[in-house]
């Protein structure tokens, strides 16, 4: 029983300074626009809409470096997992925020055809605006590409996404964004959005 009540109290301590070191989360933190979620830190962000359910997990190599691992749904006809890297450009007083990113991504299509597998290369620039000190107005806007399962490659044409974010609580956020896509081939627009949450990881 000595030991026991040794071993016990030995771990609480370690567990008491471990909680101790881990710093708090931010009082604010973003994970849309070129807003880094800063050196050592992470977070999760899960958003639905249409036409994706995505899910991404946020670390920051640097103040100005982030790597988010994610992964989405096409409702019932895709499921894409890839990465996306960012490198913040400028930031003036944490008021206005450019960067720009590159994001590959693999899909598996749920129907059989030419190209039923593949990649998605992204590419393009993210920026974000300070309207108070709990509200960031972000836009992005890129150029996809996409490489088939038989070595075909096209062009999918650009998109661009307009949002707000919202620092809610300490360590949580809420946002919502709408989407526009355009096509090269003689496609109709497709158009969308969605609701998200962004938590807080250490």
């Amino acid at each position: 029983m000595t030991c026991f009540a040794l071993l016990t109290t030995c771990l609480a301590l370690q567990l008491a300074q471990a909680q101790q070191a881990a710093p708090p989360p931010p009082s604010r933190f973003y994970v849309q626009s070129a807003y880094s979620v800063g050196e050592d830190n992470a977070a999760f962000v899960a958003d639905a809409g249409w036409p994706r359910i995505n899910l991404a997990y946020v670390m920051g190599f640097t103040d100005y470096f982030d790597v988010t691992f994610k992964a989405d749904h096409r409702y019932g006809k895709s499921f894409r997992v890839g990465m996306r890297a960012m490198l913040q450009l400028v930031d003036l007083n944490r008021v206005f925020d450019l960067g720009v990113f590159f994001e590959p991504l693999f899909y598996a299509m749920f129907r059989g055809g030419p190209s039923s597998a593949g990649a998605d290369l992204n590419a393009g620039v993210t920026m974000g605006v300070r309207l108070s000190p709990r509200v960031n107005l972000y836009g992005e806007a890129l150029h996809s590409s996409r490489l088939a399962s038989k070595r075909e490659y096209f062009s999918n044409g650009p998109l661009a996404r307009i949002g707000l974010e919202v620092c809610i609580l300490r360590g949580f956020n809420i946002f919502a964004y709408g989407t526009g896509q355009w096509f090269w081939e003689d496609l109709a627009p497709e158009y969308g959005g969605g609701l998200g949450l962004a938590f807080w990881l250490q």
